[in-house]
C-alpha cells in the first residue's frame, strides 16, 4: 500500500482471493447507461493502441440541497479539471482506462492485460517503491487493542484505508 502524498508504503499481506464486496465496490465505479451526466465523447481515441469509446461522467447536482451543501458542491466541481473518464475497447467492450484530473491530483488506471479465469504468478503484482519513499511499520497494538493507527486496512499516516470501514 503506497501513500504518495506522505511518499510512504507499508506492507502487509495480500489475501488470497477478493471479496465480492471489493468487487462490487469496485463496479460502482464504471458508469451504467442511465448513469445522470454520462456522455460518449464524439472525438476517436486510441488507448493502448485499440480504438476505444470515451465515456466521461460530469457530476449532477442532487436535488434539494441546503445552501450550504449546494456552495460546497460548486467548490468540489470548481476542482476537478477533467471529469471521470471510462476508455472502453471497441471490439470487445472491456474497460481499458479509467482517468480523472483533479487540482490537486490525477488519477489513471490502465487495464492494460487481462485475464478472466486464470491464476496468476503472485511476481505479475510486484511493487517497487518511488526513490525516495520510507516504509510505514505500524507500532504494535495491544492484544485485543482497537483498530486504528497500523492497524490491518490502516494507511501510513493512520485512519482507515479508502473504502475502508471504522469500527
Amino acid at each position: 500500500m503506497y501513500v504518495p502524498m506522505l511518499k510512504q508504503y507499508q506492507k502487509q499481506p495480500v489475501p488470497p482471493s477478493v471479496n465480492i464486496a471489493q468487487l462490487i465496490d469496485l463496479l460502482r465505479q464504471v458508469p451504467g447507461p442511465t448513469t445522470p451526466g454520462l456522455t460518449l465523447l464524439p472525438t476517436p481515441a486510441k488507448v493502448q493502441g485499440h480504438d476505444a469509446y470515451i465515456l466521461e461522467i460530469k457530476p449532477v447536482m442532487p436535488a434539494n440541497l441546503k445552501p450550504e451543501q449546494k456552495k460546497m458542491y460548486e467548490q468540489g466541481i470548481k476542482k476537478i479539471k477533467q471529469y471521470p473518464r471510462f476508455a472502453i475497447d471497441k471490439q470487445n467492450y472491456t474497460l481499458l482506462q479509467g482517468s480523472q484530473v483533479t487540482t490537486d491530483a490525477m488519477v489513471q488506471v490502465n487495464l492494460s492485460s487481462q485475464v478472466f479465469g486464470s491464476s496468476l504468478p503472485a511476481s505479475t503484482f510486484a511493487f517497487t517503491p518511488p526513490a525516495g519513499s520510507k516504509e510505514f511499520v505500524p507500532p504494535k497494538q495491544p492484544m485485543g487493542g482497537a483498530p486504528g493507527l497500523g492497524a490491518p486496512g490502516a494507511v501510513p499516516g493512520g485512519g482507515p484505508a479508502p473504502g475502508g470501514r471504522s469500527r
